[in-house]
């Protein structure tokens, strides 16, 4: 469902419902980074789902806690389906676990934005699903700074490259850069995206919440060897 009114307020991205069927959500916002929402309308409550952008009146703030009687606006993706369902669940649990409380990055918000609206475009870039979501898992934790200290110096540089590139494809009024994202992915090779799944996995498993990590196994559970490797050559 979508409200489509006049709305002011503050912009965020759910990221989880901390109480089941309850009104406590974790939510990365534009402005103030990552944050708890308490909404006190259940109406409101019961109809957003992590992944909902949304958008709310700050009516009282604590520390880390903005509580709100309303949402002024909702939007809800319904082109996610059960293919898709894996990239949003995966870069959901990333940005819950690689951001900090009440520290706003924008590239983080923008970026996340970004891949939840990617399944919108499902039909076009379908055949390269796998690819996205090795490329916007390994972006992200790149984005939120945490990755191996060990990891060769060139895959930041890879990195930067694909963010760059996938920032400036992501541009959803301009759907010649949705096929020109289609060519590309086309281009990456399968070793690399093996590399990336490798790095990737590493990387989550390094990290201090690593045990509560839900879809870890579910998206790197037939990857056995996490050792260093060389990084195999990238577009």
């Amino acid at each position: 469902m979508t409200y489509r009114q006049p709305f002011s307020g503050t912009s965020g991205i759910v990221l989880r419902q901390l109480t089941p069927h309850g009104n406590k959500f974790s939510v990365l916002t534009n402005t103030e980074g990552k944050i708890y929402l308490v909404i006190l309308d259940p109406k409101a409550s019961r109809q957003i789902a992590p992944g909902n952008f949304i958008v709310f009146p700050q009516q009282k703030r604590t520390i880390d806690t903005i509580i709100t009687t309303r949402l002024d606006f909702c939007e809800t993706h319904s082109a996610h389906t059960t293919p898709t369902l894996a990239l949003t669940h995966h870069i959901l649990e990333i940005a819950y676990f690689f951001t900090q409380i009440n520290e706003p990055n924008i590239p983080i918000f923008t970026t996340l934005k970004s891949f939840m609206s990617l399944p919108l475009f499902y039909d076009i870039l379908g055949e390269n699903w796998r690819k996205i979501e090795i490329i916007g898992a390994a972006v992200l934790i790149n984005i939120c700074g945490h990755n191996l200290e060990t990891s060769e110096p060139k895959i930041r540089e890879i990195l930067e490259k694909l963010n760059n590139i996938l920032i400036y494809s992501l541009d959803f009024d301009d759907l010649s850069k949705i096929n020109s994202l289609k060519i590309y992915l086309t281009s990456i090779s399968n070793d690399f995206i093996q590399f990336l799944e490798k790095w990737i996995l590493a990387s989550l498993q390094s990290h201090p919440a690593s045990k509560e990590f839900k879809t870890i196994q579910f998206m790197y559970g037939n990857i056995k060897n996490t050792s260093k490797k060389r990084i195999p050559c990238a577009p």
